[in-house]
């Protein structure tokens, strides 16, 4: 239904520290908002490229990766 058109999945307020990372449903897709700079946020899908597992269910701070809860594979940041 809103695909295509502009969402407000967080607030600046709620990444006070390079990687923290808020998690974003909307309908059945799901993201990772994630600050990954003073200044850069980047967002992600929120599920591992091995098997669709979600990398993240609730809120992080100061991560230094994204790690599969499944089988270990991690990613920067950055992506």
């Amino acid at each position: 239904l809103w695909s295509r058109v502009w969402q407000i999945a967080a607030h600046e307020d709620d990444f006070p520290e390079v990687g923290d990372v808020v998690p974003y449903e909307i309908a059945n897709r799901s993201y990772l908002v994630v600050r990954v700079g003073e200044e850069e946020y980047k967002a992600y899908y929120n599920a591992c490229l091995h098997r669709g597992r979600k990398l993240r269910e609730v809120r992080a701070r100061g991560l230094t990766e994204l790690r599969c809860p499944f089988h270990g594979w991690t990613w920067n940041l950055d992506g």
